[in-house]
């Protein structure tokens, strides 16, 4: 006769530990409830902020988007010379990079690490890459940090910053390493030549509107700022002396992603050529001139 009292007694204990977790998830639903209120409480910034920056260190974390260093540096450059930060809607933050249509595979490499997506502009003969993933706009402007010095790209990235709590790194010191210049001049540069007096001139330049913004490259690899009065008033940079050209491919050749590296790799070949006089059309190597040419507009 004790089984009716057992039974008794383990439904009254399945009462109580179901009671129990009831309470439990009770408590946390009331603790929940107060994170939303504490949110509500909070600017529509700050709550984006927490919500995303919360969000940001759940996903899987992915060094590759940290650790490399002249990639980083690479990107700072393109960016100062052809990006664009801004809020949309005066709360999302987004960044766009716009260059000619020849640099399609340049911003598929972009593209590929951090994701956003790329449209040719009809008329405009340029394509533009766009990023809106939130966690990849703070991954990349913890990456450029310190490395963004343009006038008015240091504006757009210090307001974007702002508004996720970013502090803003001072720029650091350049040196003949650091690839911000192979993203500068794959974003502004101009590599090519011209005859002067029947013999070829080799050039590499940049123009910015403003002087601060291209004297960084002459401190390294010397040349001439020329100030362009015909040209509203831009500043023009600019190198043809054949120890300059040598420096800045050295310096520079491993990390230029764009069509232009086919050109900065021929430097050499070129100088070769032009100590041979190959120009000439009477030269026995001239054969050779036109197969240099072939390539330089390859």
């Amino acid at each position: 006769h004790i089984w009716p009292y057992l039974l008794i007694n383990i439904i009254l204990l399945l009462i109580y530990l179901i009671n129990m977790y009831c309470a439990i998830c009770w408590k946390l639903s009331i603790d929940n409830n107060q994170q939303i209120l504490n949110l509500i409480n909070i600017s529509e910034t700050k709550r984006t902020h927490i919500l995303n920056f919360k969000r940001f260190y759940h996903i899987k974390y992915n060094k590759k988007l940290y650790n490399d260093i002249k990639f980083n540096q690479w990107l700072a450059g393109l960016i100062d010379g052809s990006g664009y930060f801004d809020l949309k809607k005066k709360t999302i933050p987004f960044l766009q990079i716009t260059l000619s249509s020849e640099h399609y595979e340049l911003l598929k490499i972009i593209q590929n690490k951090y994701g956003g997506y790329i449209k040719y502009r009809a008329g405009h003969h340029s394509v533009r890459y766009t990023l809106f993933n939130i966690n990849n706009i703070i991954i990349i402007l913890n990456n450029i940090n310190g490395n963004i010095r343009h006038t008015k790209r240091l504006t757009q990235y210090s307001k974007i910053c702002d508004k996720l709590d970013i502090k803003v790194k001072y720029p650091i010191k350049l040196d003949k390493n650091n690839k911000w210049y192979s993203g500068y001049f794959d974003a502004l540069g101009t590599i090519n030549y011209t005859f002067i007096n029947n013999k070829p001139l080799l050039y590499i330049n940049i123009t910015e509107l403003y002087y601060h913004d291209v004297i960084y490259l002459k401190y390294i690899f010397n040349g001439d700022i020329i100030y362009l009065k015909q040209s509203n008033g831009l500043f023009k940079w600019e190198i043809y002396n054949i120890d300059n050209l040598l420096k800045f491919r050295y310096y520079n050749i491993s990390d230029i992603k764009s069509y232009k590296f086919n050109r900065i790799k021929l430097i050499n070949l070129y100088i070769k050529l032009y100590n041979l006089k190959a120009y000439n059309n009477d030269s026995i190597y001239n054969i050779y001139w036109k197969e240099f040419t072939r390539l330089w507009n390859k």
